[in-house]
Formats: structure tokens, C-alpha cells, sequence
């Protein structure tokens, strides 16, 4: 075994501990610059699925959504660690002890990149039983093969390296990470459109995403050594104490990621298994919008994890609470007004997004059944920071499990009583996702110590406010929408109008009615200090 890292006292002694008003600042800046790269991600993507299903197949399109599939069970070996590098870490630096940092990272890095050679060993093998199952035609068989396996490849690339990014997440400068994923998928969606001009067809999309997650990795190296230029990384590394962190905090997480990842693309999973991989194209097109605009007030989840970690370090229960449940309600709140629309004019949507296509028809019911079931899952997320940050992971198994059971029971009804369809599978999984997202909530609540009624009150409700009012604005614009037909841009304008009035009314209405004078008074606070935080350059 290597000699052990040496520990720096000085160092130690020199690590900040934010005061309260400084945590907060810090905060707000990770989750003001967090939505904006998140935003900025959306633009660069709205446009790609159509540009791409104009060059490729719907099968090919399909394979290309199963690689994904397939790779996030590859990722499961190492979920775990992650969440490891970004609880311990945070704590660590809030209590000065900066010398564990070197050591858990070591002996990180020597795990993951030893399971990663190991699993993709083991893949070579058995890549040609996952293109038969995805019932992947014979022409499309070897490409299907060398897209599964270097998109693998790439993403253990991520999850081993990208250790140094989780080392960012935990010091809490969430902000410089962001700065290197603005540029890493600008120049990834830079590069699918111009290999596929060049005809490269699928391989444009493996090519960049593959220049994307090595640019992402070498910048995270070197802001993780600028963050903290005493950082001292050895391979091969193991120390004992580094793993009991790993083993015990880390398989309770690990386990859960599991049952997570597994069960966020098990729709995928179940179309193409009884349906074949065009199928499984389908649900990734149709998912596609929820997914994303979900993930723009989604952001704040990333930032509640090292904060309610630095917070537990400090013994900062009260305040812990206080950010679960403001950050649930104003989650909630965004989630409502975002995905609201989307549910409201999925069909108008869908055919600005992808135009008039037969083969696409389907995707706009996809879109709209699993709108309200990713709010509740998005949703879910303050409550795991929580469990995670007071070093109780064993507590989110009760989501994974209870959905994993409701997904068994809802699809095999579903199947029963309608039969094998796109729709069935979307909608049973959506059913069981919604439903366990609201009992895990309601569990998670009760262990916090916030009553019942009053998360139904204050979280629940003020996000499902923006569905009936998008309901309402639907109906009363579907004629203008009928009298244009498949003109994308016409319909895209339109929506564009009709989405402005929807923000003015349910902004509005969520401003006056759902926040206390208070909230009022902090909203106006954080929008100013958001904007500025905007054009602000991190600091290391």
C-alpha cells in the first residue's frame, strides 16, 4: 500500500466557515447560476431531437435513446460515491478538517476506476444479449454494439473523474462547475449538427458526446486544483477509514441509486422489451420536453444536498427544517407554472417542437401523462438532500420500493385491460410515479417534524394551482390553434403568446394568493440579487 497522505495543519486551520448570512449568499448564488445553466441548457436542446429525427430513423433515433437506457445501469456500480465525495466533503470543509478530503478522494478514485474497467470488461460480453433484447433489426445490429459500448465508455469516463466536480459540489462552488457545463454542451450540440451535416449519422451523436464529458473532466480537474491548490490525489489508493465512509454511508445510497436510475427509464425499459426499440424512441421523444423544462427548477435540488450537509455540521437542525420546507414550496411553485403549460397545450407544443409527423402522434399523450408525475418526483428531492445530508440515506428507500411495487401492480393491470400499447406503459408508470413520489413526501414530512396538512398546504397545493388555469387557457385558445393546422412557426408564435399570459396570470396569482407578505418581501430580494448574481464572476 502507498505511503499515507500526509496531513496539512495549516491548511486545516485556514478552511472557511461561512456564517449564516454568507451560507445563504452562497446558496443563492449556486442556485441563481444553476437555473440560468440549466435554462441555457434547454435552449441548445429544444431543437436537437428534430434535427436529428430529419437524418435518422425513428429505429435509429430509438437505439440511440436505449444506449442511454443501458448506460445509466452501467452507472449504477458507482452512484453511490458520489453523494459520498459531496456529503463528506461539505462537512468536512465546514469544519476546517481539510486533510480527509485528500484521503476520501484518493481512495474514490482508486474504487470507481477499478469497477469501471472491470464493468466494461464484463459489457464487451455481454453487449450482444442487450441488442437482442431490445429487438434491434439485423442492418442496425453493429452499430446498435460499438454506440452501447463507447457510449459506456465515455459515461464511467464521467462518473469515475467526475469526482472532481462532486469535490466542487461539496466546497459549494457549484458556480465554477457551471461555468465548465455551459461550455461543454455548447460544444457538444455545436458538434452534432455539424458531424451530421458531414454525415456522420449516429456516430455524430456518440462523437460528441464523448469531446463533451473529456472537456467536462479536464476542466473540473483543474478548478478542483485552483478551489484547493494544497489537494494531494495518489493512485492506487485505500484508506481504511475513507472506505468505512464508502461501505457503510455509500452502499445505502448505492442501493437506492440503483432502484432510482432504475426505475427512472423503466418505461423505456418495458417498451422496448414488448414493444421494440422504435417504441422505446417513442417514449424518449415524448418525455423528452417534461424531462427537460423539469429540470430547470430542478437545479435547486443540486444545491440542497452540501448545503444541508454544511448545516448539519454546524448543528444547524432548525435551519435545516426551515430550508426543506421553503425550498420545497418554492420547487413546487416553479414546477407548477412550468409543467402546468406543458400539460395544458402538449398537442400544440409537440407539433411546434417536432411539426405534423404520423410516426410522432403518439408523443403528445406521452408528453402530457407524465407532466404532473415528474412534478412529484422532481419534488421528492429536498426531502432526499435531507436524509442524505443528516447521514440517514436508508430512509429513500421507502420511494424506490413503494414505486417499484405500484409499477408492477399498475402495468400488469394495464396490460390486462388494455392490452400492449405505448400509452398503457406511459400511463400505468406515470400512475405509480406520482402516487409513491406523494407518499415518500408524506413520509419525508413527518421525519422532518412538518405536519402533514401543513405540507399539503404550503408545498402541495400553490404547484397544482398553474394546472386548472392552463386548462382553462387551453380550451379558450384550442380554435385559433385548429385554424392553423401544422404550420410550425404560426403555431409556435401562438404558443409563445399564449405562454406569456399563462406566466403573467399564474405568477401573479401564485405571488398574490400563494406567498405570505414576508415571502413576498424575499422574492423581491432574491429576483435583485439573482439577476446580479448572473453577471457576477465566481470566486475560488
Amino acid at each position: 500500500m502507498p505511503e499515507p497522505i500526509q496531513a496539512n495543519p495549516a491548511a486545516d486551520a485556514e478552511a472557511p466557515v461561512p456564517d449564516r448570512q454568507e451560507m445563504k449568499n452562497i446558496l443563492s448564488r449556486n442556485v441563481s447560476v444553476g437555473l440560468f445553466a440549466t435554462v441555457f441548457y434547454l435552449i441548445t436542446r429544444v431543437g436537437l431531437p428534430p434535427f436529428i429525427l430529419s437524418r435518422v430513423s425513428l429505429e435509429e433515433y430509438g437505439i440511440w435513446a436505449a444506449a442511454f437506457v443501458l448506460i445509466s445501469y452501467v452507472g449504477m456500480s458507482i452512484f453511490g460515491i458520489s453523494n459520498v465525495y459531496i456529503r463528506y466533503i461539505a462537512e468536512w470543509h465546514a469544519k476546517g478538517e481539510l486533510k480527509k478530503i485528500d484521503r476520501l478522494l484518493s481512495t474514490g478514485l482508486t474504487i470507481t476506476l477499478s469497477l469501471s474497467f472491470l464493468f466494461l470488461a464484463v459489457l464487451w460480453f455481454a453487449l450482444p444479449y442487450c441488442v437482442h433484447l431490445f429487438q434491434v433489426s439485423p442492418k442496425f445490429q453493429e452499430i446498435a454494439f460499438i454506440l452501447f459500448f463507447t457510449t459506456a465508455a465515455t459515461f464511467m469516463l464521467d462518473l469515475s473523474l467526475g469526482a472532481f466536480g462532486c469535490v466542487l459540489h461539496g466546497l459549494q462552488k457549484g458556480a465554477l462547475q457551471t461555468v465548465v457545463y455551459l461550455v461543454s454542451i455548447t460544444l457538444e450540440a455545436v458538434l452534432i449538427v455539424v458531424l451530421l451535416l458531414r454525415g456522420f449519422g449516429l456516430y455524430a451523436l456518440v462523437l460528441a458526446f464523448a469531446a463533451r464529458y473529456v472537456f467536462t473532466t479536464v476542466g473540473n480537474v483543474f478548478l478542483c486544483y485552483r478551489a484547493l491548490p494544497a489537494l494531494s490525489v495518489r493512485l492506487p489508493y485505500l484508506d481504511r477509514e475513507s472506505l468505512r465512509y464508502f461501505y457503510r454511508y455509500g452502499v445505502v445510497v448505492q442501493i437506492s441509486g440503483i432502484l432510482n436510475i432504475f426505475l427512472f427509464s423503466i418505461e423505456k425499459l418495458i417498451a422496448g422489451i414488448f414493444l421494440g426499440v422504435s417504441a422505446t424512441g417513442l417514449m424518449d421523444v415524448g418525455e423528452k420536453l417534461p424531462v427537460m423544462a423539469s429540470q430547470i427548477p430542478s437545479s435547486l435540488n443540486v444545491s440542497f444536498l452540501p448545503a444541508m450537509s454544511h448545516l448539519h455540521g454546524r448543528e444547524g437542525h432548525g435551519e435545516i427544517v426551515k430550508l426543506f420546507l421553503k425550498g420545497s414550496r418554492y420547487l413546487s411553485m416553479l414546477l407548477g407554472i412550468i409543467l402546468g403549460f406543458l400539460f395544458a397545450f402538449a398537442g400544440p407544443l409537440m407539433v411546434a417542437w417536432v411539426g405534423k409527423d404520423d410516426r410522432l402522434t403518439v408523443t403528445a399523450s406521452i408528453l402530457a401523462i407524465f407532466t404532473l408525475p415528474y412534478h412529484f418526483h422532481q419534488l421528492t428531492g429536498p426531502g432526499s438532500a435531507y436524509h442524505k445530508g443528516v447521514g440517514r440515506p436508508v430512509r429513500e428507500f421507502f420511494y424506490p420500493v413503494s414505486q417499484a411495487l405500484l409499477i408492477v401492480l399498475t402495468v400488469s393491470a394495464g396490460f390486462l385491460w388494455k392490452g400492449q400499447t405505448v400509452l398503457v406503459i406511459a400511463a400505468a408508470v406515470g400512475v405509480a410515479m406520482g402516487l409513491s413520489a406523494l407518499l415518500y413526501m408524506a413520509y419525508t414530512s413527518r421525519i422532518v417534524g412538518v405536519p402533514l396538512p401543513s405540507f399539503l398546504w404550503s408545498v402541495i397545493l400553490p404547484g397544482l394551482a398553474p394546472y386548472p388555469i392552463g386548462f382553462v387557457l387551453a380550451k379558450i385558445t384550442q380554435p385559433w390553434f385548429e385554424t392553423l393546422g401544422g404550420n410550425r412557426w404560426e403555431v409556435l408564435a401562438l404558443l409563445a403568446l399564449a405562454g406569456t399570459i399563462y406566466v403573467m396570470v399564474c405568477g401573479g396569482f401564485l405571488f398574490r394568493f400563494g406567498c405570505e407578505w414576508g415571502e413576498r418581501e424575499y422574492l423581491r430580494k432574491q429576483a435583485l440579487h439573482t439577476w446580479k448574481s448572473l453577471f457576477r464572476r465566481p470566486s475560488i
